[in-house]
């Protein structure tokens, strides 16, 4: 896992300099722009944005799970919980890249759970389904 400077940007860190996006997708330019915006200046949405378009991974996943140890159920756009959701669904080859992250991951995921119990039943209901099926998909990885 790379060194995680703060204060340096994607592009520095890993030394490319990418063209302007041709495909004109909100979430291609939007991960375009953020590889020029320094770590320290990522939101909670800016990482998961480039976690569903695989971006960078080994940069900011470290950085989402530092989120997730503060607040497993950190709400980003949709509902409470929303970027454990996307975290999970990331990629099957970075997790079995990645086992010490999986294995943060997978205790993030249970203290998740736990606290589904305090969550009101209609926040429950919004949330039970989508992280029940992000963790069949995310513990196939190491099945």
């Amino acid at each position: 896992m790379p060194q995680l400077d703060r204060n340096k940007t994607l592009q520095e860190l890993d030394g490319q300099q990418r063209e302007q996006p041709q495909f004109a997708s909100h979430a291609v330019a939007e991960c375009h722009r953020l590889r020029g915006v320094p770590l320290r200046d990522f939101s909670v949405e800016d990482l998961r944005l480039m976690i569903g378009q695989s971006e960078s991974m080994d940069y900011v996943m470290p950085l989402a799970l530092e989120k997730l140890r503060e607040d497993p159920m950190v709400e980003c756009v949709f509902f409470r919980g929303d970027f454990l959701v996307t975290v999970l669904r990331a990629e099957e080859g970075f997790w079995r890249a990645n086992p010490k992250l999986h294995g943060e991951a997978l205790v993030i995921a249970d203290k998740a759970f736990s606290a589904l119990r305090s969550f009101s039943a209609e926040d429950r209901e919004m949330i039970e389904d989508d992280l029940i099926e992000a963790c069949k998909l995310f513990k196939r990885v190491t099945q």
